[in-house]
């Protein structure tokens, strides 16, 4: 009996992943044209780069006190003003760069079978996924920036 592979056998016939936004893509070119004028050379140290400090504005905003309108709103007129595809690249919806971040919260939160935490272990915790999240954007932001030459 001849066997279609599992990607022909259901309706849908070898469907490609969704692509990321184009606002992706463009807040990572526009970042790494900002770390070029800095002096920043190499594509691998510009991704580097960019997912740093995409995950720091993405952990300044998680920080931020969402009962504060006053923050909210000023952290809002700060990126109308003074646009940064950091701060694009970690809090924009289309993005969501924060969703990845939960995402890995909750699968440590699985790993310690939902055990409180010391303040220290939190810490601790939180630059783990900090760091984890680093590294799978900068292979994002690098992979972009190639395909974008």
């Amino acid at each position: 009996m001849n066997r279609l592979p599992r990607a022909l056998a259901g309706s849908v016939w070898a469907m490609a992943r969704p692509r990321r936004p184009s606002t992706e893509a463009t807040a990572v070119q526009a970042a790494a044209d900002l770390l070029r004028a800095e002096g920043i050379a190499g594509d691998t140290s510009i991704a580097a780069e960019t997912a740093r400090r995409t995950v720091k504005a993405l952990l300044e905003d998680v920080n931020r006190d969402p009962n504060d309108p006053l923050l909210t709103a000023m952290a809002e007129v700060e990126q109308r003003l003074f646009p940064s595809p950091f701060v694009t690249l970690a809090c924009s919806p289309d993005i969501d760069t924060a969703a990845e971040f939960v995402e890995e919260r909750v699968r440590h939160l699985r790993a310690r079978g939902g055990r409180f935490q010391s303040d220290h272990e939190q810490r601790s915790e939180r630059e783990a996924v900090a760091s984890t999240l680093t590294a799978k954007l900068s292979a994002r932001y690098l992979r972009t920036l190639r395909a974008r030459r």
